[in-house]
């Protein structure tokens, strides 16, 4: 069964510095829990392809994300662990110094063995993601 996870909230920062937390992909494991290390494969103004390196032991993953600004991010695993994950990150300005801030996720893992732990970790990372980003943008936001 795919699973399914969203979050929608209101973050005191610009829509603008949002976009950007979300795009410096490579900085998350400054933030983020479950990010060993980010290794940018290919960078443009569209987007990024990048290598995730897990904290835990599972295979490493690579990621596209899609930039669409100023207001929506998508991501996809092209190789990995799961048989599906993928998701978006949207922002709506609600005046310049807040912006709802929503997050998407679904993924699935086949491997029956490899489900619960995959699904246990996704779980935590997911709940911290949302912490880490506001964490981050009251850092940034000064």
């Amino acid at each position: 069964m795919i699973k399914r996870m969203s979050f929608v909230d209101k973050v005191s920062i610009s829509l603008s510095r949002g976009f950007s937390i979300i795009t410096d992909i490579e900085k998350y494991p400054e933030f983020v829990l479950g990010f060993k290390k980010v290794n940018v494969i290919e960078r443009d103004e569209l987007g990024v392809l990048v290598e995730i390196i897990p904290t835990i032991p599972i295979k490493n993953v690579i990621m596209r994300a899609d930039f669409f600004p100023p207001d929506r991010v998508t991501f996809k695993q092209i190789e990995g662990p799961l048989s599906i994950f993928e998701g978006e990150w949207r922002f709506k300005e609600i005046d310049p110094f807040l912006t709802e801030v929503s997050f998407n996720l679904q993924y699935f893992v086949k491997n029956f063995i490899a489900q619960k732990l995959i699904y246990k970790f996704v779980d935590i990372s997911f709940k911290d993601i949302i912490v880490s980003f506001r964490i981050r943008a009251k850092k940034l936001n000064f």
